[in-house]
């Protein structure tokens, strides 16, 4: 890839100089621009392409997954949400919306801010699952470099939400805490439906 934004020369060395730099190829692909910029070598076209490889990907395999079937499971919403937190670096809240039969409507990416500080405006969570005509919502959002355990102020968030969906007749049916592999349901924690 590095090929391609460096077109003269023998690119393998910087590869080798990244890899020892960040650890392996997510260390590479998920590390900030500003900090890629000071491995000699690396210039702005080609951190810039570095950091579209996770974020082309994901959206590839969102398009590949397919949000066709029904989803009414955790790793059913996982499958389908995954994709949009690939190379995240700062944290993001999504939403799955789905019908009265959970199918999946689609995913919309509704507030992304600084590491650990997602805030929300209620007209910018609302505006794309009523546009869907969602009868359901599951959110999901990411912890950068931390434990998918939920805190203190997700739960308070988690249930301003809940309240906030309930106004306009849609379910918040669950809500996911992400980071690397791990998934945590607020549903499954029992940390919903307490309104």
């Amino acid at each position: 890839m590095l090929g391609f934004a460096i077109p003269q020369g023998d690119t393998n060395p910087l590869a080798h100089r990244l890899i020892d730099r960040f650890g392996d190829l997510s260390g590479v692909l998920d590390a900030p621009i500003e900090i890629l910029l000071t491995v000699p070598g690396i210039g702005e076209h080609s951190a810039v392409l570095l950091k579209a490889i996770p974020q082309v990907t994901g959206r590839y395999l969102s398009q590949v997954t397919g949000t066709q079937e029904t989803a009414s499971r955790v790793m059913d919403y996982y499958r389908i949400l995954i994709p949009y937190f690939m190379g995240a670096t700062q944290e993001r809240l999504c939403a799955l919306s789905l019908d009265g039969r959970s199918k999946p409507l689609g995913v919309d990416v509704l507030e992304e801010g600084e590491t650990n500080l997602v805030k929300f405006s209620p007209r910018r969570v609302l505006a794309p699952i009523l546009a869907r005509n969602a009868v359901g919502v599951v959110l999901a959002h990411n912890h950068v470099g931390a434990y998918a355990y939920p805190s203190v102020a997700d739960k308070a968030a988690t249930k301003e939400l809940e309240a906030l969906f309930a106004t306009v007749g849609v379910v918040l049916v669950d809500h996911l805490i992400l980071s690397g592999e791990e998934v945590i349901s607020f549903r499954e924690s029992n940390l919903l439906g307490n309104l």
